[in-house]
């Protein structure tokens, strides 16, 4: 392995596991906030990325793409929601559902506006944060992308993906219902059958460069 991408993968995965956290943490703080405090009692509603660590989702797969320059994507452990403590299940678990990509394309503003600020600035006093090229910004960078990919690939409306409860809570009854229940027993499936034909890749890369050539 050659050092100089461990050093890169060193920067990048801190703010992988950030953006996960924050990613899972914005399901439990709406969740709490539309009367259910399931994950904020077991620990969820918190950045610290211990509790939301699913080993596969958030270390094995994200390490592999990674490394041998893949799509790199990822998954927390899902955040628990008990529905029976909710006023409007429907309309709210949409709410609930839809603010962990929405933490994503918040991250991403802000990690674009700290690159524009980086840009206008330039300060010399990162000029030497870097190993054979790789730089903090080119870090930012990676995260910034990371979050983008992370909200487009959770926005297809499948399960088990935020998309999923996204596009029931929006659909009226009862083709709902009749989403519900086709993506509940398909949704792996499909899901599966996108990676194996990189159709996945269409699906969040083109929407990902739109964004990020409009806000970069």
């Amino acid at each position: 392995m050659e050092t100089s991408k461990l050093i890169s993968f060193i920067l990048f995965f801190p703010g992988f596991l950030f953006s996960l956290s924050f990613h899972e943490a914005a399901h439990g703080w709406v969740a709490s906030k539309f009367g259910d405090n399931t994950a904020k009692a077991m620990g969820r509603v918190t950045l610290n990325p211990l509790p939301h660590i699913d080993i596969l989702g958030t270390v094995v797969l994200p390490a592999l793409g990674f490394f041998l320059g893949g799509f790199i994507i990822g998954w927390g452990k899902p955040v628990p929601v008990d529905y029976r403590n909710l006023k409007n299940w429907k309309k709210d678990g949409l709410f609930i559902a839809a603010a962990g990509p929405l933490s994503n394309f918040l991250l991403a503003l802000i990690l674009a506006g700290v690159l524009h600020v980086i840009a206008f600035l330039k300060p010399e006093w990162m000029l030497p944060l870097n190993y054979n090229g790789f730089t903090i910004i080119g870090a930012i960078v990676q995260i910034f992308y990371l979050n983008l990919a992370l909200l487009f690939f959770n926005l297809i409306p499948i399960h088990p993906l935020d998309g999923g409860k996204v596009m029931f809570g929006l659909l009226p009854q009862p083709w709902a219902s009749k989403f519900d229940a086709f993506v509940g027993q398909y949704g792996t499936l499909i899901l599966l059958m996108l990676f194996f034909t990189g159709f996945y890749r269409i699906l969040v890369g083109v929407p990902l460069q739109m964004v990020a050539r409009i806000l970069l």
